[in-house]
Parts: structure tokens; C-alpha cells; sequence
């Protein structure tokens, strides 16, 4: 079930979404309405479960924890692009830790990655769709949430970090003009591609 992975950051592991076997017993405790994030071993080939019922992978914080998303409540399918996540990390031996409720980040969410030292997570929030985005960032330590960009067009899309974690790259959409925009982070000049 959905077999790309994500690469860890050194290269040494690929973390991975496992649809659980439906078929089990209802008290298996490897079942879960959600699935299991798995990580594998790419030296040995060996994996292990580290969460149950995630929804999605947001990325490695590091090379030995990753983020992923839980629903906060359930969304009908007509709407499944609306998605309400609370953000938690986990770390290889599978302690799991929730740094972000979905209640605290608006309406939608979509998560845009880590900062190159780990330390911030930023995650695109969106009001209404379609409509243009607020970036936020996350101090993973202290929990503390602010925002630090807002898309320079009235309806944007696709926000991804760039490289070196220091810009967001976004299409934007104005006057029937689709364009390539970045904006760096952390003064917020931007730059039409």
C-alpha cells in the first residue's frame, strides 16, 4: 500500500504506509482504522512498525524521527482533500509524541517540511480552498506556533521548501496568469519566476 517511501536524510532508512490486514481478527492489535507507518532497514532489510492509524507521512525531522499526520476527526469523502491532521513524531524504538492538534492550524492543512536543522515545521494553512495560503512553522521544542509568510497571490497552490530550507517555491494564480513564485522565509522578499 502505496509503496513509495520517504528516504531518511542520511540515506540509511525508508520510512513507508502499510494498509493493516482487514481480514484480522478485530483483536489483533496490529489493526487499525488508519494505516501503520513502517521504516525499513536499507543496510539488512529489516523493518518494524513505529505508528498505527496515520494518514499520511509529513517527512524525517531527522534521520531517527519522522512526522506524520492523524485525523482529528472523520471527513466525508466528498470533502477528502479538506483533511483536519494533528501532527505527531516518532522515533525509531516507536515512542510517539504530538507536537501540532489539528485544532490549532485553521481549516486545511498540508504539511511543506522541516528546517534544515530540524528545530521548525512548516505547514501551509488555507482557509478556504481554493483560495491562497498562510505558511506557518512550528518550534518542535517549545510548541509554539506563528506565522511567518502569506502568499503574494489571491489564489496559490503546491507550496514546497526549496533545497536549503530557506524559500518556499508556489504556483500562483492571478488574472487568469498562472505563475512560478519564491519567497524567502525568513525576510519574505519575493521573487517571480
Amino acid at each position: 500500500y502505496k509503496p513509495i517511501g520517504l528516504v531518511s536524510p542520511d540515506g540509511t532508512r525508508i520510512a513507508f504506509l502499510v494498509k493493516p490486514d482487514l481480514l484480522k481478527s478485530s483483536g489483533d492489535s496490529s489493526t487499525s482504522s488508519g494505516s501503520q507507518l513502517w521504516v525499513v532497514e536499507i543496510s539488512d532489510g529489516t523493518t518494524r512498525i513505529l505508528a498505527g492509524n496515520v494518514s499520511f507521512v509529513a517527512g524525517w525531522a531527522t534521520s531517527k524521527e519522522i512526522a506524520f499526520a492523524r485525523m482529528s476527526s472523520t471527513v466525508p469523502s466528498a470533502l477528502a482533500d479538506g483533511i483536519h491532521p494533528e501532527f505527531y513524531t516518532a522515533t525509531l524504538d516507536g515512542t510517539v509524541q504530538q507536537f501540532l492538534t489539528g485544532d490549532q492550524t485553521g481549516e486545511i492543512v498540508h504539511p511543506v517540511g522541516w528546517s534544515q536543522n530540524g528545530e521548525w515545521f512548516y505547514f501551509a494553512k488555507w482557509e478556504t480552498m481554493p483560495g491562497a495560503w498562510e505558511i506557518w512553522k512550528v518550534d518542535t521544542k517549545s510548541r509554539q506556533i506563528r506565522p511567518v509568510l502569506k502568499a503574494k497571490t489571491p489564489v496559490a497552490e503546491s507550496p514546497i521548501l526549496s533545497a536549503n530550507k530557506e524559500k518556499i517555491k508556489y504556483k500562483g494564480f492571478k488574472n487568469s496568469e498562472q505563475l512560478l513564485i519564491i519567497s524567502d522565509l525568513s525576510s519574505g522578499n519575493t521573487q517571480l519566476l
